[in-house]
Order: structure tokens, then C-alpha cells, then sequence
């Protein structure tokens, strides 16, 4: 039996307790996911994606649906979070910098 089976697929999914398996095409095509290219980004972005075998040529991704379904969901609504609450996270993360590279010795 063949990684690409189908049966081998359920029989897997079932075994190690994930998901449905299937491809970026699969996850793209669910109604609150974004599209493809978006999905190749967020996959190299985020190391913790839930991808089982990235795509290469001529070899598709298997993914986990509904873990990389929730990942998305996830990433989704921090960036959805209150923009005056980021801005204020954003200014506190520089002061953090500024205040790290003034204690530095050289000064840079």
C-alpha cells in the first residue's frame, strides 16, 4: 500500500488520531480558507504549519485539514485583534529594542 492510497490515508488519519489528509488544493477549497498562493505563503512563514509532506514537483502536500484549518482560523483572528491594542504592542516591542541596543556596550 502506497503513502498516495486513499485507504492508506483513512487508515493512517484514523491510526495516528489527526484528521482528514488531504492537499492544498483540499484546504483551499474549504469556504472560510483563504486560496493557494496565500497558503504556500503562510506555510513558509509559519514553521508550526501542520503539513505532513510539503509539495515539490509532481509531488502534492498532505496536509492536515482540520489542524491546518484551525491554524489559519488562529491566525486569522489575531490579526483581527483590536488595531489600537497591536499598535500599542507594536510601539512597546520597539521601546524593548531601543532600550536593549542602548544598553549594548558599543552603542549599536
Amino acid at each position: 500500500m502506497r503513502a498516495s492510497d486513499p485507504l492508506f490515508q483513512k487508515a493512517y488519519s484514523c491510526a495516528s488520531g489527526l484528521g482528514s489528509i488531504g492537499s492544498l488544493t483540499d484546504l483551499a477549497r474549504r469556504p472560510s480558507m483563504p486560496g493557494e498562493a496565500i497558503l504556500r505563503r503562510l506555510i513558509a512563514l509559519h514553521a508550526d504549519f501542520p503539513v505532513l509532506r510539503h509539495g515539490t514537483f509532481g509531488r502534492k502536500y498532505q496536509i492536515d485539514i482540520e489542524a491546518a484549518e484551525a491554524f489559519v482560523l488562529r491566525l486569522a483572528e489575531c490579526r483581527g485583534a483590536d488595531p489600537e491594542a497591536r499598535h500599542a504592542l507594536i510601539r512597546q516591542i520597539g521601546l524593548e529594542m531601543v532600550a536593549a541596543r542602548e544598553g549594548q556596550p558599543d552603542g549599536k
